[in-house]
C-alpha cells in the first residue's frame, strides 16, 4: 500500500477487507472457512479450536466465515478457543502443547494452514489424544503433504493453480495499460481421515 502510483504494477495474492490500491488475487478465504467449520459441526464438534495467524486479512475472513457458520446453525463460538500463531510453524508444537496442558477442551481443530494443522496433529498425538476419535482436524491449502498425513489430512484446497494463472494474467495485462480488477478464486472441501471417525 506504500507503493503509490507503483501499486498499478503489483498484482497482490491475499485476502482483502476492503478496497485496495493494488490488484489482489486470493481464495474465496470466507467461504473456505465456512467451509471447513460447517463440517466439523456437521459431524457433531461443538467446541472448535482456531489456530492461525488472527491479524492476517486472509485468516480474518476465515475467521468470519468460522463465525457464520457457527450462526447459521445458532451455535455460540468460544472465544477463548484461538490460538494465535504464526504460518511458520516454528512454535505451534510447544505453543499446542501449553494450550493442552492449560486444561482447555475442545473437540475438533481448523488451522489456517495445513502445516499448522499437521503440526498440532503431532502436538495432540503426543499427549495421547486421538485424530479424529478425540480431536477433528481440518487444515488449510491442501499442500502435497496434506494427503501423506497420519491420518490423511481433511483441509480447504483454495486452487493455488487457478490463482498463479490468473496472477501472471492480471499482471501481464495490467502491464500492457489494461484496467483489470480484483478476483477470487473457488474454494473446496476436500474430506480425509483427520476429520471424520471412521
Amino acid at each position: 500500500e506504500a507503493l503509490g502510483e507503483l501499486a498499478r504494477k503489483v498484482v497482490v495474492w491475499g485476502g482483502r477487507n476492503g478496497p485496495t490500491p493494488y490488484t489482489l488475487v486470493g481464495s474465496d478465504n470466507w467461504e473456505g472457512g465456512r467451509l471447513a467449520t460447517e463440517h466439523l459441526l456437521s459431524i457433531g464438534r461443538r467446541r472448535i479450536l482456531f489456530v492461525g495467524p488472527l491479524d492476517l486479512p486472509e485468516v480474518r475472513l476465515r475467521i468470519k466465515g468460522f463465525e457464520a457458520a457457527h450462526t447459521a446453525r445458532g451455535l455460540p463460538t468460544h472465544p477463548e478457543l484461538k490460538l494465535n500463531v504464526e504460518f511458520g510453524a516454528t512454535s505451534v508444537y510447544q505453543e499446542m502443547l501449553a494450550f493442552i496442558a492449560a486444561g482447555h477442551e475442545f473437540d475438533a481443530l481448523f488451522a489456517a494452514s495445513d502445516v499448522l494443522a499437521m503440526t498440532a496433529m503431532l502436538a495432540l498425538q503426543s499427549q495421547g489424544l486421538s485424530i479424529p476419535s478425540d480431536i477433528s482436524i481440518v487444515g488449510y491449502d491442501n499442500i502435497g503433504h496434506s494427503a501423506l498425513a497420519t491420518p490423511s489430512l481433511t483441509t480447504i484446497d483454495q486452487n493455488i493453480g487457478e490463482g498463479g494463472r490468473l496472477l501472471v494474467q492480471l499482471l501481464l495485462r495490467q502491464l500492457a495499460g489494461e484496467e483489470v480488477a480484483s478476483c477470487t478464486t473457488a474454494t473446496r472441501l476436500i474430506v480425509r481421515g483427520s476429520s471424520v471417525p471412521g
